[in-house]
């Protein structure tokens, strides 16, 4: 049975992007059901949690800190290289600080409708535990008991939208203790943990505020993020394959995507003294998210009944005769069917391609 190509949402895109620009690359007793260890994320006013990331051997170690309403959310990160940097949004506007160069990255989110509104950190996490109690797509099983820091914890797997959940908590109290995110399509990340979660907590608001602090060097950027159209998913199956010497990509990643456009800027735009200005940050963000809106279009603005598939793999960019990417439309009969040349037409049937890997939307049924 295949498994369908992994969903990533427009949250996940928009912290890839505007961080990546930031960064400038460099016992005994009734077990509780999985639903009761999701309860108190799911309901929580605040809380307080520690987050550690690996990928390709390096590690960022940080802090969340979050207020339900409104939403905002406080997220401190050691980096690789020593340095710190501190995250602060709301659901309009971020804001990166990094404390060992005195700067200040404002960031605001443009053309947004506010159901569209991507989640931060914290909310993306609740949002997707929520949907893997409420939504029949997601499975669900027990784990064996495990001891960890010398605690005995029983666990519960998630697995759906190209996603695997670990999340482990406490027989007795029916506290959730650790969560472990997996992403099986991205085999150089280790799972994210979170743990030593801290809920309801006075949280000072100060923490939160969006005002550069004294002293620091500001820049301002834009992030457009208006609903994408059939023509962004092409320009990004253009420019995706153009990045990987002119061959799709098996899956689409946007994590490898991330990666290319980013190495590929690193060769276009040298680093000569001090940091990038404020306008080369713009137009590298400007380039990222132009990149991934077409990503958004599958993922997100197509609902599961679109019936999207992805048939790329193994094919370069060219061949008239070749479908790459397939969906119908709202009411739509016909399917709009992209080729390897980047034309487009409508057939009455989906392609018969082996191997064509479906879509796990965002959207869900429509009501």
């Amino acid at each position: 049975m295949r498994s369908p190509v992994s969903r990533i949402s427009v949250a996940a895109i928009l912290a890839l992007a505007i961080g990546g620009i930031a960064l400038w690359f460099h016992g005994g007793g009734t077990t509780p059901a999985f639903a009761n260890f999701i309860e108190p994320i799911v309901s929580a006013k605040t809380v307080t949690f520690k987050t550690i990331s690996e990928a390709e051997g390096q590690k960022i170690t940080g802090k969340v800190m979050a207020i339900a309403s409104p939403q905002r959310v406080r997220f401190e990160q050691d980096l690789p290289n020593g340095q710190k940097m501190v995250t602060i949004s709301d659901e309009t506007n971020n804001l990166v600080l990094r404390p060992d160069e005195k700067l200040a990255i404002v960031t605001t989110l443009a053309n947004v409708p506010k159901e569209k509104r991507p989640k931060a950190i914290f909310f993306e996490l609740r949002s997707q535990l929520a949907d893997s109690r409420d939504q029949p797509d997601w499975i669900r099983e027990p784990l064996d008991e495990k001891v960890i820091d010398g605690r005995r914890l029983v666990g519960y797997r998630l697995t759906g939208h190209g996603m695997i959940w670990d999340l482990w908590g406490d027989p007795k109290t029916g506290m959730p203790v650790r969560l472990e995110n997996n992403v099986p399509s991205n085999p150089n990340m280790k799972p994210r943990i979170c743990s030593e979660f801290v809920f309801d907590a006075d949280l000072d608001e100060s923490l939160f505020s969006l005002e550069p602090p004294a002293g620091y060097q500001v820049q301002k950027l834009t992030a457009d993020i208006s609903p994408a159209e059939e023509k962004d998913l092409i320009e990004t199956l253009r420019r995706y394959a153009q990045l990987r010497g002119g061959a799709f990509p098996d899956q689409l990643e946007v994590l490898e995507l991330t990666k290319l456009f980013q190495e590929d800027w690193a060769k276009s735009h040298p680093m000569k003294d001090g940091s990038p200005s404020e306008e080369e940050r713009q137009e590298q963000l400007n380039g990222m998210l132009k990149l991934v809106r077409g990503l958004s279009f599958a993922f997100e603005q197509l609902p599961r009944e679109a019936d999207a598939h992805y048939a790329g793999k193994g094919v370069k960019v060219g061949a008239a005769d070749a479908p790459v990417f397939w969906y119908r439309a709202g009411d739509a009969k016909k399917y709009r069917v992209i080729y390897a040349d980047l034309s487009v037409r409508e057939a009455d049937t989906a392609p018969a391609v082996p191997n064509a890997e479906p879509l796990v939307s965002a959207s869900g049924p429509k009501k």
